[in-house]
C-alpha cells in the first residue's frame, strides 16, 4: 500500500514521472523504457512475496491480486492526467478500504493501513530546496 500512495504522490507532484507514464501509453513511443510494465512487474514481485508469507486472503491467487492492484493503479494514473483528485492520498485511501478485506488474510488486516504508513503519500522533497 505505501508504494502504491508514493506512486500516487509522484504521479501528482513530479512532471518527469508523469510525462515518463505518458509516453509508456503512446503507441507511436518506441523507447526501452515502459513504467508501467515496470510497475507491473514490482507488483507482481509484491504481491508473490505476500503469498509466500501467508499474507492473502485465503483462496486468493496471487496474480488476481496483483492485476487488480495493477489495473487500479494504472487506472488512477490516467485518470489523474485529466482531474487530480483522481492522484489524491485519500481517494487511494478509499481504494485500499473498500480492496483490503478481499486481498489480505485476517491476521495481516489488523495491521494494514489503507492510508499507507505516516509519510507515504507525502510528496517527494523539491531538489531546488533541499540543502546541500
Amino acid at each position: 500500500m505505501d508504494s502504491t500512495h508514493r506512486l500516487m504522490a509522484l504521479l501528482a507532484h513530479d512532471a518527469v514521472v508523469r510525462a515518463g507514464f505518458a509516453l509508456c501509453a503512446d503507441p507511436s513511443f518506441e523507447g526501452t523504457a515502459d513504467l508501467r510494465r515496470q510497475w507491473r512487474l514490482w507488483v507482481e514481485a509484491a504481491v508473490a512475496a505476500a503469498a509466500r508469507e501467508g499474507l492473502l486472503a485465503e483462496g486468493l491467487l496471487p496474480e488476481d491480486a496483483a492485476r487488480g492492484v495493477v489495473a487500479a493503479t494504472v487506472g488512477l494514473e490516467v485518470l489523474g492526467a485529466y482531474d487530480r483528485q483522481w492522484l489524491a492520498p485519500h481517494t487511494l485511501t478509499r481504494f485500499w478500504t473498500l480492496m483490503l478485506p478481499r486481498l489480505a488474510s485476517p491476521p495481516a488486516l489488523d495491521a494494514l493501513l489503507p492510508q499507507g504508513s505516516p509519510g507515504s503519500a507525502a510528496p517527494p522533497p523539491d531538489p531546488d530546496t533541499e540543502a546541500d
